[in-house]
């Protein structure tokens, strides 16, 4: 079974000010067409149709309107079991090779995490592998701590199975 970090958002991040130039976020909302076009997976196809409704798309394109980053958000359903209502889970982020180290990553992150509709508050949470350091460096930067372990199940159901005090392994 795959076991990944398990992060929470401590609000303790610095979020870069803007996007380099010739880079711009649109945010929108997974469609079922758009899902049943993109995913040849049926088990992720199930789970990506579960969450429309509770998940939003954080898209960075270039001039070109090609995508140089991704990361999706998405709130309370049975692919994450333990998550309670008002929580929320990043992921999965990607960004192409050519973009990284540009402080894209910490950048969508921080938008994530204040993109609640009406002031709503929520506690957000990421999963990553233990051996994708640029990843935990990109989040650790945002303000994301380490606070135990997931490991996925069958059927691509997470679930917590270590906690740890925030910040400690």
């Amino acid at each position: 079974m795959k076991k990944d970090l398990l992060f929470q958002y401590l609000d303790e991040g610095t979020t870069p000010v803007s996007l380099p130039e010739g880079l711009h976020l649109e945010i929108t909302t997974p469609t079922l067409r758009g899902v049943l076009r993109k995913e040849n997976n049926l088990t992720e196809l199930v789970w990506k149709w579960l969450a429309l409704g509770r998940c939003s798309l954080f898209q960075v394109k270039n001039a070109e309107g090609v995508i140089v980053h991704q990361s999706m958000m998405v709130g309370r359903n049975p692919k994450f079991s333990f998550l309670r209502e008002n929580e929320y889970e990043i992921g999965p982020c990607m960004t192409t090779e050519e973009y990284r180290g540009l402080g894209i990553y910490p950048y969508v992150l921080g938008i994530c995490v204040r993109a609640l509709p009406d002031g709503e508050r929520g506690e957000h949470y990421m999963f990553v592998s233990p051996d994708n350091l640029s990843s935990i460096r990109g989040v650790e930067k945002a303000g994301f701590r380490v606070i135990g372990h997931v490991e996925r199940r069958r059927f691509g159901i997470w679930k917590k199975v270590k906690e740890t005090e925030a910040g400690h392994t």
